[in-house]
């Protein structure tokens, strides 16, 4: 899988620069976003720990850092390749 584009765009992006509009710190942003996921999962009845992990391993391979290893915790087993559903740009 290629990297993403340098100039690629977040579609989280707005609702982040809001947060931070309203005087919000970035970190405290994000997990808001993160909580709003979690909240999502238990509506459609997703495992949120399972997306998370596949998310892991999906920003991994966009970044260029996947090598069949989970980095998360120490953790040295091997982890399915998950494919990125993102839309390429």
């Amino acid at each position: 899988m290629p990297k993403l584009p340098e100039k690629y765009e977040n579609p989280l992006q707005p609702l982040l620069d809001e947060a931070i509009g309203e005087g919000i710190e970035k970190g405290p942003a994000i997990r808001d976003i993160l909580t709003d996921v979690m909240h999502l999962c238990d509506k459609y009845g997703v495992h949120f720990q399972k997306v998370l992990e596949g998310a892991s391993e999906v920003y991994k391979e966009e970044k260029g850092l996947y090598f069949g290893v989970s980095a998360m915790a120490g953790d040295t087993y091997k982890t399915p390749k998950v494919k990125s559903t993102r839309k390429k740009v």
